[in-house]
C-alpha cells in the first residue's frame, strides 16, 4: 500500500511523475483522515512536506535548465557587431580588474 511505501520514502529514487503521484495520494488520504476526523499521522504530514520540497526544487532546477538553453540559443542568434561588442565590454572589466588589483602595473 502507498502508506508504506510513504513510511520508507526516498525521493533520490523516484522521477518526478512518481513524487507527484504520491504527493496526490498524500493530498487524499490527508484529507480522508480530516473527514472522518481520525488522528493524522505525523508520517503522512512529513511526508508530504518532503515531497512538495522535493518536487518544487525539481521544478526550479529543469526552470533554471531551460534558461541556460535559452541563453545558449540567444548566443547563437548574436550577430557578429553584438558579439564583438561584448567581447570588447569583458576585455575592459577584466583590464580594469587586473590594473585594480596590481599595485605596480608594468605597462
Amino acid at each position: 500500500m502507498f502508506l508504506d511505501r510513504l513510511k520508507r520514502l526516498n525521493t533520490d529514487q523516484l522521477q518526478l511523475d512518481d513524487l507527484v503521484e504520491l504527493a496526490a495520494l498524500c493530498q487524499v488520504a490527508l484529507t480522508t483522515y480530516k473527514q472522518f476526523e481520525i488522528p493524522v499521522p505525523t508520517f503522512l504530514e512529513d511526508g508530504l512536506e518532503a515531497l512538495s520540497v522535493d518536487i518544487r526544487s525539481r521544478r526550479i532546477d529543469a526552470m533554471k535548465a531551460r534558461l541556460k538553453e535559452i541563453n545558449s540559443s540567444r548566443a547563437v542568434l548574436r550577430t557578429r557587431e553584438e558579439r564583438r561588442v561584448e567581447l570588447d565590454a569583458e576585455e575592459a572589466r577584466i583590464k580594469q580588474a587586473i590594473s585594480g588589483a596590481n599595485p605596480n602595473p608594468a605597462s
